[in-house]
């Protein structure tokens, strides 16, 4: 028996790695009784004696707190699930194929919880593809598959999500190299690369990961998941610091490593993790841009650690590795994330510090201060103010490292807002101007209203009336929102004049202001409107006109006109009043028969021009005028005369 386990660890090392292993390892009794279990494993299972043609296979189930969740068939690719089973398990009747959402661990339903199940051997055909088919009525995974054989391992699933489908062929599927650390490759330092493939490599249930987060920083990967897992393995040189790297041509996937010092590779409980790396800042030059490479110091001279080589989600291929000793000032690094945005009084802050040292893994002692009587014990310290933190990290071979690191606040943004109502209740005459103060530049805006309207401008000017809200973003992501509502007066200011007084005998106009719709108190739509002593007689009489637009803005107005018995001014229209040029241009001379009143009007009767004390000889400047015929209209102590002038 004895010389059959010997044979048994034999076979599970790589030649590379069984010279160091038989020469300094010595045998602990956790890998004793592994090789005993095995070699019981492959007796029992070269008992079940299937048939030329026929290969023999093992499912090895680790369970969760829910193991009568899961429901499990093998069949012939092409059948489906439930058609034609060639083996399954857990709890067919609560789950089947679908799930079904009504299961209960009472009554044996399904596997026990947290327990390891092996199932018989199975006899399949050589070369006839299958489906493993995995159903979780839940929808949250957690079972560990590892599928044997004839007694070798040949692949390790981890249930997830709702269920999945495994694609496996007997007699295709070949042994991995390296997929397990106790057939790691051995590699020399400083000697030539070894090229690993990850492809079709497996996880097993309870290999251990560097913790996740923290890309381009030591002691972290990016992802603290793992897919698919390779490994190797090295003799600690006597002295130096080390360099284990996959940045070598011919790498060609997303690698993320690891190092561990083992006490025993078939027992993943004693595994401590020494360094990690995921990335390299700027990249690492040959091969793929996302290759890793880590620093290892302090390792006890002539101890074996293990490398472990992974994708950065679920990424497979080729990767060359290397162990080489280096010279590099073991110092500090930290990735500092001060506030992004300003926080109000009593509110927590948002800055964080991760620190590393390269050649060293997140587990260091750590003692941190910092402003108002901060203290912490952990690498990465986080919800901090702004202010200045220490940090003093001790390493068992490198002494006590300090460095200081400050967390800054940018000003506050504050948004203040001037607003311009819109004219008229349909006008698109509305503003709203921001004046901002503190924030990171640039600014993003975002304009938006229940009517509709959206936009990206610093300042609209287009607006109607609503209720309407921006938010303002700077560089930082830093936002503020302010409300507003615009409503117009939706009034137009309208002024008639002063009240009239005119004689029994005479006309007068009555003007509203031009460019509006009218409506006058008899029904009439002019902008003017005429009053005629004769016709109304004396006393006083009232006239009214509302105005609007097509934007909904209206207004009105009233004047009163006194109408009187007298002896007027008689209207004259004589060459009295003498105008030219006539047609004119620019300009024209008026001469007066005497001194006293001139007004000029257009033919729509509105006020053009007006001196109340002209002189006898007056020179008009016509030049902004709009062509057309114009009324002249001279008054003095006993007539009042007119004329029209024609502007070109």
């Amino acid at each position: 028996m004895c010389a059959s386990a010997e044979l048994i660890l034999v076979h599970l090392m790589k030649p590379a790695t069984e010279m160091y292993f038989l020469a300094n390892l010595r045998l602990s009794a956790g890998y004793l009784l592994l090789a005993l279990v095995t070699l019981l494993l492959n007796h029992a299972k070269s008992a079940a004696q299937c048939q030329a043609g026929e290969a023999e296979l093992t499912f090895v189930f680790t369970t969760d707190n829910w193991g009568y969740e899961v429901y499990w068939e093998l069949y012939e690719e092409g059948t489906g699930c439930g058609v034609n089973p060639i083996a399954s398990g857990g709890n067919p009747d609560q789950v089947g194929c679908n799930g079904g959402g009504m299961q209960v661990a009472s009554n044996g339903n399904g596997y026990p919880n947290n327990a390891t199940i092996e199932t018989d051997p199975i006899c399949v055909t050589i070369g006839v593809p299958l489906i493993f088919h995995y159903i979780d009525d839940w929808g949250d995974g957690g079972f560990n598959v590892v599928v044997y054989e004839n007694g070798n391992f040949i692949t390790a699933f981890f249930g997830s999500g709702e269920g999945n489908q495994w694609n496996y062929t007997p007699g295709a599927q070949a042994t991995v190299p390296n997929n397990l650390p106790c057939d790691a490759t051995l590699l020399e330092v400083d000697g030539e690369v070894v090229f690993f493939t990850n492809t079709d490599a497996s996880v097993f249930p309870g290999e251990p990961a560097p913790p996740g987060g923290g890309c381009q920083t030591p002691g972290l990967w990016c992802e603290g998941n793992l897919t698919n897992t390779v490994w190797g393995a090295f003799v600690a040189p006597e002295t130096g610091v080390v360099e284990v790297s996959t940045c070598h041509s011919g790498t060609n996937f997303d690698t993320q490593l690891a190092l561990w010092q083992v006490a025993d590779c078939s027992d993943y409980g004693t595994f401590d993790l020494i360094a990690a790396n995921d990335d390299i800042p700027g990249g690492c030059g040959p091969g793929n841009g996302f290759a890793s490479r880590l620093i290892a110091s302090c390792l006890e001279p002539g101890a074996l650690y293990y490398v472990q080589i992974d994708g950065y989600n679920g990424a497979t291929g080729t990767s060359g590795l290397s162990v080489t000793v280096i010279d590099i000032e073991i110092a500090l690094s930290a990735n500092v994330n001060s506030m992004p945005c300003a926080i109000g009084k009593g509110e927590p802050g948002e800055g964080s510090i991760t620190i590393s040292i390269p050649g060293y893994s997140t587990n260091l002692d750590v003692l941190w201060s910092g402003p108002d009587g901060f203290e912490a014990s952990t690498t990465t310290i986080s919800n901090l103010d702004a202010g200045t933190y220490t940090v003093t990290v001790s390493t068992p071979c490198d002494g006590d490292l300090t460095a200081t690191y400050e967390i800054t606040m940018p000003q506050p943004l504050i948004p203040t807002l001037s607003i311009t109502h819109p004219t008229c209740p349909s006008s698109l005459d509305g503003s709203a101007v921001l004046n901002i103060f503190g924030g990171t530049e640039p600014f993003v805006f975002e304009w938006e209203s229940e009517n509709g309207y959206n936009s990206t401008v610093a300042s609209p000017n287009d607006l109607a009336e609503g209720q309407y809200t921006v938010v303002i973003t700077d560089a930082n992501a830093c936002s503020e929102t302010l409300h507003f509502t615009l409503a117009s007066s939706g009034f137009i200011a309208v002024e008639l004049g002063p009240d009239l007084q005119i004689c029994n005998d005479e006309t007068a106009f009555i003007f509203a202001p031009p460019g509006y719709l009218y409506q006058w108190q008899d029904g009439s739509i002019n902008q003017f409107f005429i009053v005629d002593g004769e016709t109304l007689g004396e006393g006083t009489h009232v006239f009214e006109v509302f105005v609007s637009n097509l934007e909904g803005c209206t207004g009105n107005d009233q004047v009163s006109v006194l109408v009187e018995t007298c002896t007027s001014v008689p209207t004259i229209e004589s060459d009295a009043l003498r105008i030219f040029p006539n047609p004119a241009r620019d300009y024209c001379e008026v001469n007066l028969p005497s001194p006293g009143s001139l007004a000029v009007y257009d033919l729509r009767g509105t006020l053009v021009w007006r001196n109340e004390q002209a002189s006898a000889r007056h020179l008009i400047d016509l030049s902004a005028w709009p062509a057309g015929c114009y009324l002249f209209m001279c008054s003095d102590a006993h007539y009042t005369y007119t004329k029209r002038v024609m502007k070109h």
